[in-house]
């Protein structure tokens, strides 16, 4: 097709109309032709998609086909049965676990009220049996059977027959519980006491026969804390205080305080003042202070008959004597047990140290029987004092150790 030649002379104002109304047209037709090519193409991505789902729901029906005749279907309707018969298998199942649920719940619940007739019974017996003895037992003391395993403690810690293991392990176990209750009644006020302070000392004394310092101090410390009143449980506190400073006796004021203590002896349980003395001195060696102390007592004494003096002190005194050994010691000695058997006969034997005077002056004299001291003034006193548990023994002590001497001068 050959468009027409414009020439020079064809140009003028209706030529210039014509021209701008052609390309106005060629601008809309060529918009008109873009807007059907958009519209084409979008018909045929639409088409493509619908082909894509048709192509996938084709290869999704091969699929199940496929399936279902791999697990035994054959059609579809096979599937609505077998799911039918598997719901009704359900229920029948879900009705045959609620039945015996309800069988369990029937059961229980006859259980229950067994278990609350039997809480009835109970509570019955609680009231009328059970709470009555309580009260009762309100003021039972749980150390109540201490007092009879201190009392086997006591009588096998002489026995050379014991069972010396078993013997430690029950001695141990009554001082650690012994311990316990004297902490318990310090705490408590109604808490009823079950040791003397002569069977506190006595505790003391096992425990140092078991080598158990921390027994006797926790013992001793235990008394002193639940009565500090008491003269005894200070002296006792006291003793174990002075061995366990490491100091020398004349700067130790532990023990000074306890010298205080005989020094100024009351009827509080004076033996065992005295006899705590005594083992505080025998541990650090120091005789000649407590001789001293004992001298000055029994010198205030002739001075003011008031001064309480028992027969225990020159026991005592006699001890520490023999124990220091310096010249003369052996004689004062038998003066000082002569003086303490004299003062006994006086005071009777019913007294808290009557026992122990003529107890450990018996272990005492037998070392003077075997040594060449002259013990007349000590076998008058003893003769004259009609003591008998005292005079039977010190005899048997005498001839035995006069018979000894006999074989050896006949031997020779």
């Amino acid at each position: 097709m050959t468009s027409p030649t414009v020439t020079p002379e064809g140009s003028g104002n209706g030529q210039e109309t014509t021209l701008e109304q052609l390309s106005s047209r060629l601008d809309g037709l060529q918009k008109a032709t873009e807007d059907r090519v958009r519209q084409v193409e979008l018909e045929v991505a639409t088409r493509r998609n619908y082909e894509k789902v048709v192509i996938l729901l084709g290869y999704g029906a091969i699929a199940l086909i496929a399936v279902l005749g791999f697990i035994g279907y054959s059609n579809v309707s096979d599937i609505d049965s077998k799911v039918s018969e598997r719901i009704d298998l359900l229920i029948s199942r879900s009705d045959g676990q609620k039945s015996a649920t309800l069988d369990n719940f029937v059961i229980y619940n006859k259980r229950m009220d067994e278990l609350f007739s039997s809480l009835g019974d109970a509570e019955e017996a609680w009231t009328n049996v059970i709470e009555p003895k309580l009260d009762q037992l309100k003021g039972y003391d749980p150390d109540a059977d201490l007092q009879g395993r201190y009392v086997v403690v006591m009588e096998d810690a002489e026995n050379d027959a014991r069972d010396e293991k078993a013997w430690r392990e029950l001695a141990t176990a009554v001082i650690a519980q012994a311990i316990e209750h004297i902490q318990q009644t310090q705490q408590d006020a109604n808490f009823v006491a079950q040791f003397s302070p002569d069977q506190i000392f006595n505790l003391a004394q096992i425990s140092r026969q078991l080598g158990r310092n921390d027994l006797e101090y926790s013992l001793t410390r235990s008394a002193y804390e639940a009565k500090k009143s008491s003269a005894a449980a200070e002296a006792l506190f006291l003793q174990s205080e002075a061995r366990r400073l490491d100091v020398e006796a004349g700067s130790n004021p532990a023990f000074r305080n306890l010298l205080g203590l005989v020094e100024n002896l009351s009827l509080d349980n004076p033996q065992i003042v005295i006899a705590e003395a005594w083992n505080a001195a025998e541990s650090l060696r120091e005789y000649t202070a407590l001789i001293e102390v004992i001298d000055s007592l029994i010198q205030r004494q002739r001075e003011d008959s008031t001064v309480f003096l028992p027969s225990y002190a020159f026991v005592i005194k006699g001890q520490a004597h023999q124990r220091r050994g310096l010249s003369g010691d052996m004689l004062a000695a038998v003066m000082a047990y002569a003086a303490g058997v004299e003062r006994l006969s006086i005071e009777g034997l019913w007294s808290q140290w009557g026992e122990a005077t003529y107890g450990e002056l018996l272990e005492s004299v037998q070392y003077l029987f075997m040594s060449d001291v002259d013990t007349t003034e000590l076998d008058d006193a003893v003769n004259a004092s009609g003591i008998s548990p005292l005079q039977v023994p010190y005899e048997v002590l005498r001839l035995v150790s006069g018979a000894d001497e006999f074989s050896e001068l006949t031997a020779n």
